[in-house]
């Protein structure tokens, strides 16, 4: 008789995804760090959307990095704070960015 060893790792794209929407939030996050094919799957927007990731707040520049996550790409609504001082360039970048982006706020809380 012929053993077959079958890995998690074979399992189709779909089939991953399937298993990630039904993670809770924490789990979700640390499926992401498990491995490159992993963090492919799970970076799908909708795995993100589901657990209210449909709106950001940016309250100091450095948080403009997360926008470059794929979780991200689907954002309907963004919230800059007005300390931050965005160049011409990081405005370019968040639109391009975000390819969904119903509505933006810009705080001037003083």
């Amino acid at each position: 008789m012929i053993s077959r060893q079958y890995s998690i790792r074979m399992l189709p794209t779909e089939i991953l995804e399937n298993i990630f929407s039904m993670l809770h939030l924490l789990d979700l996050q640390q499926a992401v760090l498990v491995c490159t094919k992993w963090r492919q799957v799970g970076e799908n927007p909708r795995l993100w959307k589901r657990h209210g990731f449909s709106h950001l707040e940016i309250f100091v520049e450095s948080d403009m990095e997360f926008l470059d996550m794929r979780r991200m790409q689907h954002l309907e609504e963004l919230t800059l704070d007005a300390d931050i001082k965005l160049e011409t360039s990081d405005l370019e970048h968040l639109l391009r960015s975000v390819e969904t982006l119903d509505r933006l706020k810009y705080l001037d809380i003083p």
